[in-house]
């Protein structure tokens, strides 16, 4: 059930989402070329701390086909121990390449919480440089391109991607659940890093010369 609406200009649609979503079936594991576990820490001290944000932990693969693909949303409000715990469990079970940390919530200790769990998981930590709705206009290209495939339905996720636009994150809280996924798909698509912003802004234009 959606419990939000979606923005006037938002990035993403659940029109878009729900007509590419797909079955497990549809990337067998020999048909995945990468997968991530990322997380998008915050300062919850655990499952009671209603006032803090949630950790946000999204598992995402991009295929041999090219496409990127949303696998699982672990995403909890847990102190670190746990939360750590569940991202390592999340990296073996879907037998990841690494796990993709968003480092301006503590640094070195988002590291450390998740090689406490496990010292031989490899860890790439990440740093938010440029707003929320510059880092997710890329991907959402992608998604209207047709090229992001939701594997299940991922509600919290979903209803806070369908809150961005580009003047930023329009829900309320933070959008942890979709910062994590964003810097998954952002991780897994590095290597045409800038296209999508650049295709971005050229259907913007069109869009605004045809009004």
């Amino acid at each position: 059930m959606k419990v939000s609406i979606e923005v006037e200009g938002s990035l993403w649609s659940y029109e878009t989402i729900e007509a590419n979503r797909c079955s497990p079936e549809a990337i067998p594991e020999e048909q995945r070329a990468g997968v991530v576990v990322a997380v998008d820490p915050s300062g919850a001290a655990g499952h009671d701390d209603l006032g803090a944000d949630e950790i946000g932990i999204v598992i995402a693969a991009r295929g041999v086909d090219g496409d990127g693909y949303i696998l699982d949303d672990r995403s909890c409000r847990e102190g670190p121990l746990i939360w750590g715990r569940r991202a390592v469990v999340a990296y073996h079970e879907y037998r990841a390449d690494c796990i993709v940390a968003e480092s301006n919530f503590g640094g070195e200790m988002v590291r450390a919480t998740i090689q406490a769990a496990d010292q031989n998981v490899p860890v790439r930590l990440v740093t938010a440089s440029r707003g929320k709705a510059v880092r997710a206009e890329p991907i959402s290209v992608r998604y209207a391109q047709g090229k992001i495939h939701h594997v299940g339905r991922f509600p919290k996720l979903e209803d806070q991607l369908c809150a961005f636009s580009a003047s930023g994150y329009n829900g309320g809280g933070s959008p942890d659940h979709a910062d994590a996924a964003i810097w998954a798909l952002t991780h897994l698509f590095a290597a045409d890093d800038g296209a999508g912003i650049i295709e971005f802004y050229r259907r913007a234009a069109e869009e605004q010369s045809r009004k």
